[in-house]
């Protein structure tokens, strides 16, 4: 049987939103992002399913913590 692999990663960084130019109370926020998730790669094929988790701390506007997290498919080109 082929096996594929199962990383882990991780990684963070920062991040800065903007908004809407055509709301005059309109503003940017900026924080701090951490990732980690969990890849499947096939080892036959270009391709691995991933799911991944981001806390995020924002500072501006309004300072918060949020969560987010993506389920998906990705395809290399080789």
């Amino acid at each position: 049987m082929n096996e594929g692999k199962l990383p882990l990663y991780y990684g963070f960084g920062g991040i800065i939103n903007t908004y809407n130019s055509l709301n005059p109370s309109s503003t940017a926020d900026f924080g701090v992002r951490g990732t980690f998730g969990l890849s499947y790669i096939f080892k036959e094929n270009n391709f691995d399913i991933f799911f991944e988790m981001s806390p995020t701390l924002r500072f501006s506007p309004a300072s918060g913590l949020y969560l987010s997290g993506s389920l998906g498919v990705r395809y290399y080109f080789l």
